[in-house]
């Protein structure tokens, strides 16, 4: 069953969720009982603390994205979310138009937010990508639901990663996200600069032919010489960035692949190994449930208009 959202960008968490609910009950109790009696331990337990963790969310937490109205602005956090299958609402502002596009909006939210001390989604330069996250229902005993808020799309991503496992699972790993991280930054200003620039039209096919070409065979490179170490060690070892296994950096590759896929149709044509990373990750259940949602669909690419 598809996702669906209300009006408000509100994930209607009851019919999203009910084909899985059992199976969490199930790990609620495992986890309860492992916690208990230490029967597991490594791997497995560490597994069954995340199912049980997203349990818990599922019921007892609430999420709150907010970010200007457009994919370009916090759209690898909905992807992560859709895939840990959390309920979460978005909620979006609208710049100006052009060719000033004033950020006012943010002007009064940041007012609104200032009786929220939790909250401190806003910076000097303007709004930021954030994240509320409220925890509500048993946990509290009754007490008002503790709030915390986390701005900055990298910076939530790591957040998530953290609390459920997608950071990788050692030093390491953990270097390596943070490095495809940085380098995915560098991706990322490098197509807002394109699209941004008044010659864009002119610009556009050289800069995906050259500059982009480039950088993508760099991100090719890391996913072969992944599929070589991993190889005999993992089934799915090069299916994704790090370890053989997801991590949150494979959220951010997927929604920069895909707005370049999306300016520039060819922009893959040359790279296998992209396209078959965007084809796993689309074939993901959650993802492939979102990415069919009238939420994500009718969301535009980026503020300004692109020809």
């Amino acid at each position: 069953m598809p996702l669906s959202h209300n009006q408000t960008g509100t994930v209607d968490q009851d019919k999203a969720m009910s084909k899985t609910e059992n199976n969490h009950t199930v790990l609620f109790a495992v986890a309860a009982t492992a916690a208990t009696a230490g029967a597991l331990a490594g791997p497995l337990s560490s597994m069954v603390h995340r199912a049980y963790k997203r349990h818990r969310h599922r019921k007892h937490t609430h999420f709150t994205l907010g970010s200007w109205r457009a994919r370009e602005y916090g759209q690898a956090v909905r992807y992560l979310l859709a895939y840990l299958e959390l309920p979460w609402k978005d909620r979006f502002f609208d710049m100006g138009p052009g060719p000033d596009y004033h950020q006012l909006a943010w002007v009064d939210a940041k007012d609104e937010a200032a009786h929220d001390k939790a909250v401190v989604p806003f910076s000097a330069q303007g709004l930021t990508t954030y994240l509320v996250v409220e925890e509500r229902g048993w946990c509290q005993m009754g007490r008002e639901g503790k709030r915390k808020g986390v701005k900055h799309a990298r910076t939530i991503m790591r957040y998530l990663g953290r609390q459920y496992g997608l950071i990788g699972r050692n030093v390491k790993e953990m270097e390596a996200v943070d490095l495809l991280l940085d380098e995915l930054q560098d991706f990322t200003l490098a197509l807002h600069r394109l699209v941004h620039n008044p010659s864009y039209a002119r610009e556009k096919e050289r800069f995906f032919t050259t500059a982009l070409a480039s950088r993508l065979g760099g991100f090719e490179d890391w996913l072969l010489n992944e599929k070589k170490t991993h190889k005999k060690s993992s089934p799915t070892g090069g299916l994704w960035l790090v370890g053989g296994r997801m991590t949150v950096a494979d959220f951010v590759l997927y929604d920069l692949l895909s707005q370049a896929r999306t300016l520039y149709p060819p922009a893959l044509s040359s790279h296998r190994e992209l396209q078959d990373f965007t084809y796993r990750f689309e074939a993901l259940p959650s993802i492939a449930q979102y990415l069919g949602s009238e939420a994500c669909q009718l969301l535009p690419l980026f503020m300004v208009k692109v020809v």
